[in-house]
């Protein structure tokens, strides 16, 4: 059953002070990477995730017994938080905070090319637009748009990467962050309106799921919101990382777009078979597919 809902108060733009650092999804292929001193909440500077963790919690899913579901009070107003003042706010295309998110996601993209009103134009699709005005593609809500905006504002030369080589791989970025969001937000019943996941097949989080998410968004200092826009970050890589192997391995094309987010999926699912005590742990999500990866390119 769905948690008491409260009135909902205007959504916190993604842009207001969030710390510049890197993006949590970077570990490379067969390494651990060192965490940015932002994300690490409380551990020694330079501490890394270790690659093999993804091993470890193959056996916790396999040996341990799932704790009896009961969520804390302050774990239910994460989630109250999540669902009243960020997830259901509706979109308005022609509001002036819309047009200064689409510029600035489009000025971190293309620095060369600087705009100051997003007005439509056939440079959406450089994005991975489907169309020439980028407000009708954003179809799930305002929080869509927050979640990309979250990432050209906080990792301004990740997005620049992703952009660079989405077009080399030809699939739509923007269209694939969008649907990311909302995958995310049905996962975690996160919507006020009855909806579908864009992955066909998908099930809503189990009781357990729900609760490790519920468990790290509480114990995270940079709060529920925050975590929500890091897992983002890191599926929106892993996601770049099942495509690229697509085409790699499968010599895949765009209708076999659905098979990569379908993988994100399970991956995520995985994932949140196991309790995470930090935002870092994010990164793991990445670790096992860029191993996979090199490895593919190795072969070919």
């Amino acid at each position: 059953s769905r948690l008491q809902r409260q009135a909902s108060p205007a959504a916190i733009c993604a842009d207001q002070q969030q710390p510049k650092r890197e993006l949590v999804a970077m570990a490379g292929p067969g390494r651990g990477s060192t965490l940015s001193k932002p994300l690490l909440e409380g551990q020694t500077e330079g501490k890394t995730v270790d690659q093999w963790d993804w091993l470890k919690d193959l056996f916790a899913c396999c040996l341990v017994r799932p704790a009896k579901f009961s969520l804390s009070n302050e774990e239910r107003v994460d989630l109250e938080v999540l669902r009243d003042r960020h997830c259901n706010e509706p979109f308005v295309a022609n509001s002036r905070e819309t047009d200064q998110m689409l510029c600035k996601i489009w000025n971190v993209a293309f620095p060369e090319e600087q705009i100051v009103d997003a007005t439509n134009s056939k440079r959406w699709r450089r994005l991975g637009f489907q169309s020439n005005t980028p407000r009708t593609d954003v179809r799930a809500g305002r929080f869509a748009l927050d979640q990309l905006h979250y990432l050209a504002a906080t990792f301004p030369e990740k997005l620049r990467q992703l952009v660079r080589q989405a077009e080399e791989l030809d699939y739509p970025l923007a269209i694939g962050c969008f649907n990311l969001t909302h995958m995310v937000v049905v996962f975690f019943d996160l919507c006020n309106d009855v909806t579908v996941s864009p992955v066909a097949g998908a099930s809503p989080a189990n009781k357990v799921r729900l609760q490790h998410f519920a468990q790290l968004c509480e114990r995270s200092p940079h709060g529920p919101l925050i975590v929500l826009h890091e897992l983002f970050c890191c599926l929106l890589g892993r996601l770049h990382e099942d495509w690229k192997a697509l085409r790699i391995e499968q010599n895949a094309n765009l209708m076999d777009f659905p098979k990569a987010m379908q993988g994100v999926f399970k991956a995520h699912e995985a994932f949140c078979n196991v309790p995470r005590r930090q935002i870092a742990d994010l990164q793991l999500l990445l670790i096992v597919r860029a191993c996979c990866t090199y490895v593919a390119v190795f072969q070919a």
